[in-house]
């Protein structure tokens, strides 16, 4: 899929500044994919910007995702436990 890696650049670019592990940015890379895969976000539709991770066991990662086409900006929480999503919620 060519439209990850779309998502994936912003994200990684926002994690690299703030000096995530490689472990949050695995878990970032996995809850694009999985935004993506199930339609909720298409990177043809937005850009992804990691905003933050909170949790141990169980992270909690905020991602703001604002429209390229015009439409309204919508923020996504991801929650990933052991590098697998478990939940994906959009609001907005």
């Amino acid at each position: 899929m060519r439209t990850i890696p779309s998502l994936l650049a912003v994200a990684v670019v926002s994690l690299t500044a703030t000096g995530a592990s490689a472990g949050t940015q695995d878990d970032v890379a996995a809850c694009l994919a999985e935004l993506e895969t199930s339609g909720a976000a298409s990177a043809a539709d937005y850009r992804a910007k990691f905003k933050g991770v909170r949790g141990g066991g169980m992270k909690t990662m905020t991602f703001e995702l604002k429209s390229t086409n015009g439409g309204a900006d919508k923020t996504a929480v991801c929650k990933v436990r052991r590098g697998k999503v478990v939940d994906i919620s959009l609001e907005g």
